[in-house]
């Protein structure tokens, strides 16, 4: 999957920031890419730029469902629920 503008992804060593929106990629030296990445937690948006190379791709629902992939749904419908369920 290409990153490109509007794209979700994740950064491969931060974690705690979730899924940010990509904003714009740019050419820097040495033919290498560096990625705008918008976030939002607590309400408030941050903008971050990584490294090309450090971001994961997530994948949206239609993508998921073109590749088949899915939850099991014996797991899938008890956390529906609310049940909790061992891992």
């Amino acid at each position: 999957m290409q990153i490109k503008k509007d794209t979700k992804v994740r950064v491969t060593y931060r974690p705690e920031l979730g899924t940010g929106a990509v904003l714009q990629v740019a050419e820097a030296p040495g033919d290498e890419y560096n990625v705008d990445v918008i976030f939002e937690k607590g309400g408030k948006r941050f903008l971050e730029t990584f490294p090309k190379d450090l971001l994961t791709p997530v994948a949206d629902i239609f993508q998921r469902y073109q590749n088949n992939e899915s939850d099991h749904p014996d797991r899938f419908f008890p956390e529906t629920i609310g049940l909790p369920v061992a891992a």
